[in-house]
């Protein structure tokens, strides 16, 4: 049974998501080696490194040395924190292009079955592509990336079940979504937001930005911004309190966000951008709302309509406790396939 057994976890840390991962696993009973932090921590490894890489910097305009000296101390902290590790040991890693290759390879020696995910593009991020042959099985939730690279595996991303525990949902009349600064997104939300506000609903329109221009438009906007990051856990509590989110797509993507999901397992409405919903099994026109500028007459035609509850079935197909048993080809699984690119 997976509840004896032990998992090898790394992700991003950004927003406390490797963190909320962790805790979901540890409460379907894994018992989870994190090695997230140990990835993200990084000191020179004597003085005489530090100061060469000033050397290398300054005089000749060399911003590798750094990054080699980096890739080689993670690793050997890696692999000392796993020394004793054998192979009857499950793996996840989420992003590996954030963590060294050589790690990998060095797992890969060890015989540990590798897992790992990529919840972004190819396109964004094309270093991934050096990884996928470190892996036993590498999923994506980009059909385009399917297409293109027959190594990889379908999958989605998910919602978290044990957030339903923690809080009860009482879901107040508000629209809620949270997004970095960028124009194109800020355009769209800002018309959304304008159309809700003058019918008298709600909205928790959050923008996450760090540069003041970009802070001093977005408040002249109305959006309530900040330049503390979030928690997954706090954005999880807004999701909750609300009773419609707000999806709006990066443009170099067509793979499903983590807010569709939450929409799902938490039953909220949601509008957004990303026209290849309509090509998923949970696709309900009287919960999902694909975005194509549509008049204040018709969002709120559909803002009004009942909320129709997701069949168990699909809702537990795209649960955490799902999508952990799918990418570990554990029994019982649902499996998660992606439309055609």
């Amino acid at each position: 049974m997976h509840s004896a057994k032990k998992i090898i976890f790394g992700a991003p840390e950004d927003f406390g998501f490797s963190n909320a991962i962790k805790n979901e696993l540890t409460a379907l009973g894994y018992q989870v080696i994190d090695v997230s932090k140990i990835n993200n921590e990084f000191k020179y490894p004597n003085i005489s490194a530090r100061a060469y890489n000033f050397y290398r910097k300054v005089f000749f305009n060399d911003k590798s040395y750094k990054a080699l000296i980096r890739s080689e101390t993670i690793t050997k902290n890696l692999v000392n924190h796993l020394n004793n590790i054998n192979e009857n040991c499950y793996s996840l890693f989420i992003r590996p292009d954030l963590f060294p290759l050589a790690f990998f390879n060095y797992l890969k020696k060890k015989h540990i079955n590798l897992i790992a995910y990529h919840w972004d593009g190819m396109k964004r991020y094309p270093n991934i592509n050096e990884y996928i042959k470190c892996f036993d099985k590498f999923y994506s939730f980009e059909p385009e990336d399917l297409t293109n690279n027959k190594d990889l595996l379908p999958c989605t991303n998910f919602y978290l079940t044990s957030s339903l525990h923690k809080k009860e949902t009482s879901s107040q009349s508000m629209a809620y979504t949270i997004n970095s600064f960028q124009n194109d997104r800020i355009n769209i939300s800002f018309k959304i937001k304008s159309i809700l506000e003058k019918a008298g609903i709600n909205s928790n329109f959050i923008v996450f930005t760090k540069n003041k221009i970009e802070y001093t438009k977005s408040k002249a906007l109305g959006f309530k911004t900040t330049k503390k990051t979030i928690t997954y856990e706090q954005n999880i509590n807004h999701v909750l309190l609300s009773n419609l989110l707000i999806d709006i797509q990066i443009s170099t993507q067509s793979g499903l966000s983590f807010r569709i999901f939450e929409s799902i397992g938490y039953n909220k409405k949601i509008i957004t951008t990303n026209k290849d919903v309509c090509k998923y099994d949970f696709y309900n026109p009287n919960n999902i709302l694909i975005w194509d500028n549509q008049s204040e007459s018709k969002l709120l035609h559909f803002y009004n309509k009942p909320y129709e509850i997701v069949p168990n079935a699909i809702k537990q197909k795209y649960s955490f406790e799902n999508w952990i048993k799918y990418v570990l080809n554990i029994e019982d699984h649902i499996p998660i396939n992606l439309p055609k690119s």
